[in-house]
């Protein structure tokens, strides 16, 4: 039996051969371990084909040290209070002479930290002044969302999926203080804002509890990952008298907005034609799990359907979808799609969102026909104009994510609405889900 990380240099003959020696291998805890479906999302192997899961081991384990069948205590050579932990690191390098076994950490019973206040000056009591706090700090809220937030308002808590990355982005970006738990912000008496980047499946939760508590929200897209959620978040924004803002940045680029200045005065239905170069990503991505990230029909082609309600002034009323089949187990089978959306104007859309291309092709290309103009955004960088028979094209940066969240913290300062029309914002959501729907049903869906 070999456990652990060892060395395998085994002759074959003498022991495997000759003596017909049997070799097995420990797996850390046991089967499902490292098995996201089965220690995230709860799927158990059925006890009459995997007897001893990982699970069910340590359910073993405990019960064998509850009757005192197996005894720890001699494996405990030191114990230490949580505030000499740099001792304890000592024995574990060996930088004492000292030997050592198993190291207990101990905290004062009850008194388990909850946060780290950092030497930053304490953010101002929210009155009449923006102070906003982060639930969610991974790598897309540090490059989008924290520095545009950290030039205009005072940072007062963040909460990360590890306490360590919290600390870290506390001292990066000057927040006063690191949290482990969502309620230390949500009842935070000294931010009336929180901007909410966690994963998709947390999304429709901690807006509502931060509604609920009276704070302004930003939330990164989607605002909910099925029709129950989105009616909650629903009922708790009517109630909440809050701003509410949402992540479809692309309406805010230099590019959107140049296009929909174009449209503005068509009076005249608009064809447009979207293109998502989108690339692959894994099947067992956190993002592609329907219980955590809801796939990326329901995490990415939102932005596309907000920017066609942004450019057309209307909102869709009917979706259709097709989707190829899973070419292989790391592609879903809505990873490659075609969606044809119609709007109450009368306009009519259709993306194209492919996971199957070259990574040499652009991301993403936007056409708008109408009134005979044609406008194209390449990828965000320029915005080509085509009427009276001549073609323009105009250079632009960004995908607006600076933008979104300048307009957001307008609105909370001037106490007025989002940019974004809350019922806009519903109707893109459940667009989504009708897309899902006409995936499954092969039918036209109605919104």
């Amino acid at each position: 039996m070999v456990v652990g990380a060892v060395g395998m240099h085994l002759e074959r003959e003498p022991y495997f051969y000759k003596k017909e020696l049997e070799l097995k291998m420990s797996c850390s805890y046991g089967p499902g371990r490292y098995d996201v479906q089965y220690e995230e999302l709860g799927r158990d192997y059925p006890y009459a084909y995997v007897r001893w899961t990982e699970q069910r081991n340590m359910e073993a384990f405990l019960q064998i040290v509850s009757k005192g069948a197996l005894k720890l205590q001699p494996l405990i050579s030191h114990t230490f209070p949580i505030d000499e932990a740099k001792e304890a690191y000592k024995l574990v390098s060996d930088e004492t002479n000292d030997t050592s076994l198993g190291i207990i950490l101990q905290y004062p019973p009850g008194e388990k930290p909850k946060e780290v206040v950092l030497a930053t000056p304490a953010p101002p009591v929210a009155t009449g002044k923006v102070v906003a706090s982060f639930i969610g700090a991974g790598s897309f809220a540090q490059s989008y969302l924290i520095p545009t937030v950290k030039q205009h308002v005072p940072l007062a808590a963040v909460l990360s999926g590890r306490g360590i990355n919290a600390e870290h982005v506390a001292r990066k970006f000057g927040f006063h203080r690191a949290v482990s738990e969502a309620g230390a912000i949500i009842n935070d008496d000294t931010a009336n804002t929180v901007f909410i980047a966690t994963q998709h499946n947390t999304h429709a939760q901690y807006v509502s509890e931060c509604l609920q508590a009276g704070k302004h929200v930003f939330v990164e897209k989607p605002l909910a990952l099925n029709e129950e959620e989105l009616q909650t978040v629903t009922t708790a924004y009517e109630n909440s008298g809050v701003v509410l803002g949402i992540g479809f940045n692309r309406r805010f680029s230099a590019a959107a907005q140049k296009v929909q200045a174009v449209f503005n005065d068509a009076n005249t239905p608009l064809l447009m034609n979207f293109r998502i170069n989108a690339g692959l990503l894994a099947a067992d991505h956190w993002s592609q799990i329907e219980e955590t990230g809801g796939g990326r029909l329901i995490g990415e082609v939102c932005h596309f359907i907000d920017l066609m309600q942004f450019v057309t002034g209307a909102e869709p009323v009917k979706v259709y979808a097709e989707a190829l089949p899973g070419l292989s187990e790391k592609q879903t089978n809505a990873d490659n799609l075609a969606l044809n959306i119609r709007f109450s104007n009368g306009s009519v859309g259709a993306i194209v969102y492919a996971a199957n291309g070259d990574k040499s092709l652009p991301k993403e290309r936007l056409e708008f026909f109408a009134a005979e103009k044609v406008a194209v955004i390449n990828d965000f960088n320029s915005v080509t104009l085509y009427q009276e028979n001549k073609a323009k094209t105009i250079k632009t940066t960004g995908k607006g994510h600076k933008q979104e969240v300048e307009a957001f913290l307008q609105a909370v300062q001037q106490g007025t609405p989002f940019a974004i029309p809350f019922n806009s914002v519903y109707k893109t959501t459940l667009a989504t889900f009708k897309c899902i729907d006409s995936l499954a049903t092969g039918l036209p869906q109605w919104l």
